[in-house]
């Protein structure tokens, strides 16, 4: 039999055997975490094409993203603290515009630009939850002036910094924005049914088969779960808390979610959960909630636009949105004061 029939013939059986749709998976570390894919696809050929290049676009952000090794964010800080007028990498302004912008809508909550607060409270380190003495003196000087957005002027594609201590640190955005840009390629492949879970924050489209996509939030004490929920197509549901990055200092738990006002970790908040149809604005408005606290959140979620939002603060109060409660199944809910606003 000639070769190209038996090539005709095997590439037909390969088809054929693509035909029933099925979860496909693919893990990919980075952002310190481990980015899970599941798309609902038929063809397994074209998902492996849209894998490997999610591999490489996450590989890529994740290199130039790095707000303390050298590279694009590294040199923009250096340039900002300089005070002088240079043009922005491309690599970087984009997200630099999303993250003001967003930062504005949370009354300042979420502020991406106190990276040399959070590398002195000592998270600018490869093993975070090692012991570490914060050098006070100087976290005393920033607090008397500390950096916010509005610190950088934007000339189009130029940046001129008006503070010192400006260190853009692009953790409390970079996961929604990657998936944001995540969830666009696959569309562009004509993926219809897919979940990313960046390291327990997720963004979903579509359905797995013929049920939603089964999500689970997770109890930031424990390896049990605070509530699940089913997901509606183009949502994305991230979480902020005190149990991902910290250290012990005398028995007190040292977060890495610095309030943008004090200058010092948030220590009346455990986590915050949003719902919300932006990544982006996901991850940034559940860092917001963490800093504003039960007293501020409501004020969060109107500016930012979020209708589903949860709060689980120190004394054992569980504050959600009228929406989120009709979203969610609470776990062990006798454990809390659950109030709905």
């Amino acid at each position: 039999m000639p070769r190209f029939v038996l090539f005709c013939i095997y590439l037909t059986l390969i088809l054929s055997g693509c035909d029933k749709s099925q979860v496909h998976h693919r893990q990919i570390p980075v952002f310190g975490t481990i980015v899970d894919i599941q798309v609902w696809h038929e063809n397994e050929f074209l998902v492996q094409q849209v894998f490997w290049r999610l591999e490489q676009d996450f590989q890529t952000m994740h290199r130039i993203w790095h707000p303390w090794e050298p590279g694009p964010i590294k040199r923009t800080n250096q340039l900002l603290q300089s005070g002088e007028w240079f043009t922005a990498p491309t690599s970087v302004l984009p997200m630099l515009y999303e993250a003001r912008r967003l930062s504005r809508l949370s009354q300042y909550y979420f502020s991406p630009v106190i990276g040399r607060l959070v590398e002195l409270w000592g998270f600018h380190r490869h093993d975070p939850e090692q012991p570490f003495i914060p050098d006070m003196q100087l976290i005393r000087e920033i607090q008397r002036d500390i950096p916010t957005v509005e610190d950088i002027e934007f000339d189009n594609i130029r940046l001129r910094g008006h503070n010192t201590y400006l260190q853009f640190d692009p953790g409390g955005i970079a996961k929604g924005y990657a998936a944001g840009l995540a969830m666009d390629t696959l569309k562009a492949y004509g993926i219809q049914n897919a979940l990313i879970d960046a390291g327990g924050d997720l963004s979903v489209m579509g359905k797995k088969g013929n049920s939603p996509w089964s999500i689970g939030i997770r109890h930031p004490r424990g390896q049990k779960v605070l509530a699940s929920l089913r997901s509606m197509s183009n949502e994305s549901i991230f979480t902020s808390g005190d149990y991902q990055r910290y250290y012990l200092d005398n028995g007190e738990r040292v977060q890495h979610i610095i309030d943008p006002f004090s200058g010092k970790p948030v220590s009346h908040t455990i986590a915050a959960t949003v719902i919300h149809n932006n990544a982006a604005t996901a991850d940034t408005a559940a860092t917001a909630l963490m800093a504003a606290g039960k007293s501020n959140w409501e004020k969060v979620t109107s500016s930012m636009d979020v209708s589903n939002a949860m709060l689980l603060t120190h004394e054992g109060e569980l504050h959600m949105t009228a929406a989120m409660n009709d979203r969610i199944t609470l776990h062990h809910a006798q454990d809390y004061k659950v109030y709905i606003h």
